[in-house]
């Protein structure tokens, strides 16, 4: 994977971790979260071979693996918008 596809994946895994919704997991008792399949197919593919998300028919559902990578780019990426 190159530098840019990277990138666009670091990114679709922030974007489905923003724009979801909380559903209650009752495999762990705790929230999962869910968002619409809209992201492009070879990404989804990638992240799910990664075990960071499940897809499903419409829509995507992060893992704990998924959601764990997707609050550390959050904060790498609110780290770098302030300059530090």
């Amino acid at each position: 994977m190159d530098i840019k596809e990277s990138k666009i994946s670091e990114l679709t895994l922030l974007l489905i971790y923003l724009t979801g919704w909380k559903e209650d997991n009752p495999e762990t008792g705790g929230k999962k979260v869910r968002t619409w399949r809209g992201y492009p197919f070879k990404i989804l593919d990638k992240m799910e071979a990664a075990h960071l998300i499940t897809q499903y028919a419409n829509s995507v559902v992060l893992t704990a693996k998924g959601t764990e990578k997707a609050i550390e780019l959050k904060k790498k990426y609110e780290k770098a918008r302030r300059g530090k």
